[in-house]
């Protein structure tokens, strides 16, 4: 029986490919602040994103935008991460990769 298709659901989930995330200003600036993952399910027959962010690199409040597109056995994805990262301004960053 699978998933009810949420990822929190399927038990066999695994990262299918990476791309990091890359400060642009203050002190994150080239540094990963995070990565962004394609995660996919043999059980629930199903791809998802994920962006996982490094504590400690920052304080404030961080909102997360992701987008995906997957097509037989093609999918892009796309993320946006917004926060003043430490830094006098707020700013976004992003990542996107096909795969």
């Amino acid at each position: 029986m699978g998933g009810d298709g949420s990822p929190s659901s399927c038990k066999d989930p695994y990262t299918v490919a990476s791309t990091p995330l890359y400060g642009e200003r203050g002190p994150t600036r080239g540094e990963i602040i995070g990565h962004l993952e394609l995660r996919w399910s043999n059980e629930c027959h199903a791809n998802w994103s994920r962006v996982i962010l490094y504590g400690g690199m920052y304080s404030d409040p961080v909102t997360v935008e992701q987008n995906i597109w997957a097509e037989g056995r093609a999918a892009c994805i796309q993320a946006w991460v917004s926060s003043d990262f430490g830094t006098p301004n707020f700013h976004t960053v992003g990542a996107r990769f096909c795969y």
